[in-house]
């Protein structure tokens, strides 16, 4: 009986040690995230910066057009083809910007999902840990009364 409950307590310090290494992961997987997360709002922060200086170009360029037509129609016309390539490099840093922010969501949603199976896993070991400590005091007070 006493090699028995040896072994249970045994098995009850590996299931703590298990249970330690797992929290462990979830600590890291949520440093992780948070390390993420501000990487691509610092990107988003900046794409945001370009596109407001791409726009005030673009609205300086127009009243400068507005400006110049009457005299050189030939600035005119390289203003708006310089407008329309502001317009199209705009355009790319809002597709950049809405793409980050889907991957930001699909990251965030993975690691809520492992720290969901990680947090059962735990809850788990915790049961398994406290059954096996009541079994053990089960058999000593057997033990006892005998």
């Amino acid at each position: 009986e006493l090699v028995v409950v040896v072994e249970d307590v045994v098995e009850d310090v590996v299931d703590v040690v298990v249970l330690v290494f797992v929290v462990e992961l979830v600590v890291v997987d949520v440093v992780l995230l948070v390390e993420e997360v501000v990487v691509v709002v610092l990107v988003f922060v900046v794409e945001l910066v370009v596109v407001l200086v791409l726009l005030v170009v673009v609205v300086v360029d127009e009243l400068v057009v507005v400006d110049v037509f009457v005299v050189e129609l030939v600035v005119v016309v390289e203003n708006v083809v310089e407008d329309v390539v502001d317009v199209v490099v705009l355009v790319f840093v809002v597709e950049l910007v809405v793409v980050d922010v889907v991957l930001l969501v699909e990251e965030v949603v993975v690691v809520v999902l492992v720290f969901v199976v990680e947090l059962v896993v735990v809850l788990v070991l915790l049961v398994v840990v406290v059954v096996d400590v009541l079994v053990i005091v089960d058999v000593f007070v057997d033990e006892l009364v005998v």
